[in-house]
């Protein structure tokens, strides 16, 4: 696991408790680290492939047989995809591989990190996540998921909310190497007292996280690392300066 010093001698600028300025602040890291953000969802979007293929083929799914299967049920009216053999099989897989995968996010975070303070920045930077904190991240992903879920399927509005109020809940839990619990609680008490501002944030990084579909989708693999980047502006918007991380 990695250590931390505080900040000395960098070009870090701590953004206004203000969506404009965050959006703004997120905007200009965002630019410096594209390249990066594209080559994680690449390389996510590649593992998850070849992950979800090798545990399907363990649990004995057959990908085809259940597209012929959904086909056939389509025809007669029925979309309850649920009973379709190997269906939750394979949902549960996949969401496995993406709590695998999650720790990556928190390297594209520090990627940003070092873009923000004027610092260098390499390719093993994205795996960090994986080496500092790992446990704590999958859980919080794995609690943040179910909750976020629950409210979307009760009712969507729960659900936005939650997921306003996790905002800063991976950013918490890397840079303060804190727990996953208590990642959350402090993502909802920040954005509880603040939810005017979280929200129009969260809602604004995503419109532009989603801006890509407008180039045949294919500018989706560009534009959906700005979330990532907007939360780590929202962190040190109202956390402060995030600490530094040595003996990576």
């Amino acid at each position: 696991m990695a250590d931390f010093d505080p900040i000395s001698g960098s070009t870090y600028r701590q953004p206004q408790r203000t969506t404009s300025d965050i959006i703004s602040h997120a905007w200009d890291n965002y630019k410096k680290t594209v390249l990066y953000g594209i080559l994680v969802v690449i390389v996510t979007a590649v593992l998850s492939s070849i992950l979800n293929a090798i545990l399907q083929r363990i649990m004995g799914i057959n990908s085809v047989e259940q597209q012929t299967y959904m086909q056939e049920m389509i025809s007669r009216g029925d979309y309850n995809v649920w009973v379709i053999p190997g269906f939750s099989a394979g949902i549960a897989a996949s969401g496995v591989v993406g709590l695998l995968l999650y720790p990556m996010y928190a390297g594209y975070l520090y990627v940003v990190h070092k873009a923000n303070h004027g610092e260098a920045f390499a390719f093993s930077d994205l795996f960090i996540g994986y080496r500092h904190n790992t446990a704590n991240l999958i859980l919080y992903s794995l609690i943040a998921g179910i909750l976020t879920g629950i409210g979307l399927f009760l009712c969507v509005i729960p659900g936005i909310v939650l997921w306003v109020m996790f905002f800063i809940g991976m950013p918490v839990v890397f840079f303060e190497n804190a727990s996953a619990v208590d990642g959350i609680k402090k993502s909802f008490d920040y954005a509880k007292a603040n939810f005017g501002v979280f929200f129009l944030t969260a809602v604004a990084s995503f419109f532009i996280s989603i801006a890509g579909v407008l180039l045949c989708g294919i500018g989706l693999i560009a534009t959906a690392p700005f979330m990532i980047v907007a939360m780590y502006s929202a962190y040190a918007a109202f956390a402060g300066t995030p600490v530094q991380i040595k003996h990576v």
